[in-house]
């Protein structure tokens, strides 16, 4: 005959009471919660509010570990229609077909689970970049099953990436910085992209998403707090989403005057120069633009930037030969404001400059790293002035400002 539990059962652990919840289909007992209770009969007290409350989950209600991995990015919107579409593929076409996964409850996954799969990924001769594209969807998931509740551990820590053979990014040397902003180009547009990426340190999609409220010429400062990865509702309009792992920041990047000075040239050429007007509009002509979401009117197109770039670069002598050896590519523009302010501040004060993740880990230190991110790009434009052919004095600041304001 078989034997029966009753709904939950209590148990003592170091003087406190936990409780676990019988679960009839799985057959077994749910991991236990602590009541934080020491007298028994206040513990089932507690025990009962908690099965009410769902504060202890049955494996009943446990999901099948690939049906809620698809439905986590199937409900994103916080990523690109590309990138999530890419996922989903992923999902389907390398993920499900792993026996391992195929009935897997939720509560029963674990790393050794997620590093077969990878064996099995690498023996099937799918190499390093996909591999850790698919770890990392499924690491996203897993830390985010965490944080609501649906996995009692967090595991998505003990799953490492396969490590990829480095290639070095390309980047351009500070003389190289100063000749670029120096080129006169017909399109003031892509040298506004190219002088934020260089001065900076702005991704693409920042540089697309930057509005025109964003840049205060007074207090020489960007806002960045918007990013576009190329999305438009149905009626056409832009989409934005933040920045990059919500790496918002504001600084005084116009510090450096060959940025502040581009801006101020492409203020005054474009129509477009209402708050909420997009820096690089990809409308010039002479239509009047009311406000509405006139299709004509969106960020301008990435291609555009990535040619005429590679043009500004051989206009300054580095030919097309030279940019495919030195990896030179828009992107590189970031990685260039990177090492420049590398060479003259900490990686504490340089990181809430270029907005990556890791900043989160100095956040209890924000003040102290706002400080000194500024100092360096003071330290950054002063360093730059023997490449505009200034001799720098004992107390000079370097030149925000030459010939005046605009």
């Amino acid at each position: 005959m078989k034997k029966k539990h009753s709904n939950y059962s209590l148990y003592k652990r170091a003087g406190t009471w936990y409780v676990r919840a019988w679960d009839e289909l799985a057959g077994a007992y749910t991991s236990g919660k602590s009541t934080g209770e020491t007298n028994r009969d206040k513990a089932a007290e507690k025990a009962g509010e908690m099965m009410k409350s769902g504060a202890i989950r049955k494996r009943t209600g446990d999901p099948f570990f690939l049906d809620h991995l698809r439905e986590y990015w199937e409900t994103r919107r916080d990523v690109s229609t590309a990138y999530q579409r890419e996922t989903l593929r992923a999902i389907d076409k390398r993920i499900a077909p792993f026996k391992e996964f195929q009935g897997l409850r939720l509560s029963q996954i674990k790393p050794g689970h997620i590093h077969r799969f990878i064996d099995e990924l690498k023996k099937n001769g799918v190499t390093v970049r996909p591999i850790n594209r698919i770890i990392q969807s499924v690491k996203t998931y897993l830390s985010w099953a965490y944080s609501r509740d649906h996995l009692a551990r967090d595991i998505a820590g003990k799953i490492e990436k396969e490590k990829e053979p480095k290639n070095p990014r390309g980047f351009l040397e500070p003389a190289e910085f100063i000749k670029l902003a120096a080129v006169p180009w017909p399109d003031l547009r892509v040298k506004a992209a190219v002088a934020l990426g260089l001065f900076a340190g702005l991704r693409r999609g920042e540089i697309f998403a930057l509005q025109w409220g964003d840049i205060d010429f007074e207090k020489n400062t960007i806002d960045v707090k918007r990013n576009f990865v190329g999305e438009f509702d149905a009626e056409g309009n832009p989409i934005f989403k933040k920045p990059k792992t919500d790496s918002g920041r504001r600084f005084p990047y116009l510090i450096f005057s060959e940025l502040k000075n581009t801006l101020l040239d492409l203020h005054r050429e474009t129509p477009f120069k209402k708050s909420r007007d997009l820096v690089l509009v990809n409308c010039w002509t002479t239509r009047k633009y009311t406000g509405n979401a006139a299709r004509e009117y969106r960020p301008m197109n990435e291609i555009t930037i990535r040619r005429d770039f590679s043009r500004m670069l051989e206009a300054i002598g580095i030919t097309a030969e030279e940019q495919k050896r030195r990896r030179l590519v828009f992107h590189g523009l970031r990685h260039s404001f990177a090492s420049l302010m590398s060479t003259v501040a900490t990686v504490s004060a340089v990181m809430p400059l270029t907005g990556h993740k890791q900043v989160s880990t100095f956040q209890g230190y924000a003040h102290g790293i706002d400080t000194a991110a500024v100092a360096a790009l003071e330290a950054a434009n002063r360093a730059l002035d023997p490449f505009r052919g200034i001799a720098p004095g004992p107390d000079h600041q370097g030149t925000t400002e030459p010939g005046g304001l605009h």
